[in-house]
């Protein structure tokens, strides 16, 4: 049994965390939609912008998508000269 009663409280947890580790206020990384998905959870920094993808679902599919998700707004921050963390 998870300790997660659904996705959106294990979302939060993850942003609270990483606002901790970040410095980060609250509500300066909510779940945001960037070119029609949403991504969970973006933190800016001076150095750079961290990217967290999080989910309670357990199919390989899901990561597969998670990850093509995030590469393809790494690439796109790239062309404007940002630097992403995932």
């Amino acid at each position: 049994m998870s300790m997660w009663r659904n996705g959106f409280e294990l979302e939060d947890e993850v942003r609270r965390i990483a606002r901790a580790l970040w410095g980060t206020q609250d509500g300066d990384d909510s779940a945001q939609m960037i070119d029609g998905r949403e991504r969970n959870c973006i933190f800016e920094t001076e150095e750079l912008t961290h990217y967290i993808e999080c989910t309670r679902k357990r199919e390989l599919a899901k990561v597969r998508d998670d990850a093509k998700k995030m590469v393809k707004y790494r690439e796109m921050q790239a062309k404007h000269g940002q630097l992403v963390k995932l």
